[in-house]
């Protein structure tokens, strides 16, 4: 009784997680408030591609910041120390590279 009920939370815990598709993200509004309607991610790829972030080289990682109103873009560069990505500010509609430095060096 006790390997079925195990087995159970399982699969329901898998298909909890399978329920999260791209496709979700794609339609998802970040940034959405009572005065905006936020921006989805398209847009905001749209921003990065003209922006200085497109030198970098964009990644596919890409989530969105409820809390800052911000798409990030993880980026290919390499910089020792850092993890760069492209800041997508969802009101001003403007994209900036944030370096994302620990400061510890090897």
């Amino acid at each position: 009784m006790k390997k079925i009920f195990i087995v159970g939370s399982l699969l329901f815990v898998v298909f909890m997680i399978s329920g999260c598709s791209s496709t979700d993200i794609a339609n998802f509004s970040c940034g959405t408030n009572k005065d905006s309607t936020g921006m989805k991610q398209s847009d905001a790829l749209k921003i990065a591609q003209a922006s200085d972030c497109n030198k970098e080289g964009l990644t596919a990682e890409i989530s969105c910041n409820e809390n800052t109103r911000t798409w990030w873009i993880d980026l290919k560069t390499k910089k020792e120390g850092c993890s760069p990505a492209c800041v997508i500010d969802v009101e001003k509609k403007t994209a900036e590279i944030n370096w994302r430095c620990t400061g510890l060096k090897n």
